[in-house]
């Protein structure tokens, strides 16, 4: 008897503390509403909202990539914008009076340093940065993509990390490593959650990432045209001005000064189209990014949902189950003290 009552002493302790535990398990989740404090409490549960954090963090990140895309772009769209109005400034009626030969020489020499200071201005501009990266210089960010050298015998040359944008050479007339032509196609893949994949050859699938790269002079232009006139806009007003300053002693410019001039402004005018088809690609990554973002936020707005699925129980259950644990605990306590007191003067007796 001696043995049976340590027996049903010792099963009542460990019932009573099991009711126990499942009656504070219980509050616990009246409090967090979380399925599972450990993942051995329920391991399907655990295993799902694991992934679903995963996937999360993962949005996350997509959602800042392209918040500072939207940064980058907006910022870049904002200087083109001014180069634009520059290039239109440079271009009305009041600036070029020169190509009809109404303007005297002091005007011109006004006009030359004018057009100048424009190029430097565009130059400037397109050496910006944004939170410390530069916009304008292709999968290069780090050093500024424009620079203007001037040499003896040809003035100022523009260069474009490091080539000059009219001869497509280095600076000591080598041939560059990477040309114009590749540095135009240069491009700089983020992941913005489309599915990012990398080929056989170890390159990014364009469809499946963001190109964030803004090579300068894909917008400024580059090269020569057919009669070897520059397409940089940069260079044409560089031009321009030159032709305007050799003249500046002179009454009026020569038939061929006229010519020259205007070959080099019809050049510059399409080529400031450019820089405007330029303007409406940006645009156009914009709008991308706009629906990519949504997409991204309706993603976060599901993945929340399907976490509250997986690792939450609703107030209601937590609160009928916390009850129904306690209801249980004391019900064994009642019974116990009942089956136990019984049982004790059974052996008394």
């Amino acid at each position: 008897m001696r043995i049976t009552m340590h027996m049903m002493m010792d099963s009542y302790r460990n019932d009573v503390g099991d009711a126990f535990a499942s009656m504070d398990k219980a509050m616990q989740r009246t409090i967090d509403y979380r399925k599972f404090e450990r993942p051995s409490d329920d391991p399907l549960s655990a295993s799902q909202t694991f992934d679903v954090h995963w996937q999360m963090r993962m949005n996350d990140n997509y959602a800042t990539n392209i918040t500072d895309l939207q940064g980058n772009i907006t910022t870049a769209e904002k200087i083109l914008q001014n180069v634009d109005t520059l290039l239109t400034n440079a271009d009305n009626n009041d600036r070029l009076k020169a190509v009809n030969g109404d303007m005297n020489s002091d005007n011109r020499k006004v006009l030359a340093d004018q057009l100048t200071q424009m190029r430097d201005e565009i130059v400037s501009q397109m050496n910006s940065t944004y939170s410390g990266n530069y916009l304008f210089g292709g999968s290069n960010n780090t050093d500024a993509p424009f620079r203007i050298v001037h040499d003896s015998k040809l003035g100022d040359q523009l260069y474009y990390r490091g080539i000059n944008v009219d001869t497509g050479k280095l600076a000591d007339g080598s041939a560059p490593k990477v040309s114009l032509d590749e540095l135009m196609k240069d491009k700089s893949y983020i992941d913005i959650g489309l599915g990012m994949k990398v080929n056989s050859d170890g390159s990014i699938d364009p469809q499946s990432a963001f190109n964030s790269s803004m090579p300068g002079i894909a917008y400024l232009g580059y090269g020569t045209d057919a009669s070897g006139n520059p397409k940089n806009v940069c260079s044409l007003l560089t031009k321009i001005a030159g032709v305007l300053q050799s003249s500046s002693n002179e009454t009026s410019l020569s038939t061929s000064e006229l010519n020259t001039i205007q070959n080099y402004v019809d050049t510059y005018r399409t080529s400031h189209t450019g820089l405007q088809n330029g303007q409406a690609e940006i645009g156009q990554r914009l709008q991308f990014l706009d629906g990519t973002s949504n997409y991204i936020t309706d993603v976060d707005l599901n993945l929340q949902s399907k976490d509250n699925e997986v690792e939450f129980v609703s107030p209601y259950d937590a609160i009928k189950s916390f009850y129904s644990q306690s209801y249980c605990y004391s019900a064994a306590l009642k019974v116990g003290s009942q089956v136990l007191q019984q049982s004790l003067m059974d052996y008394l007796k």
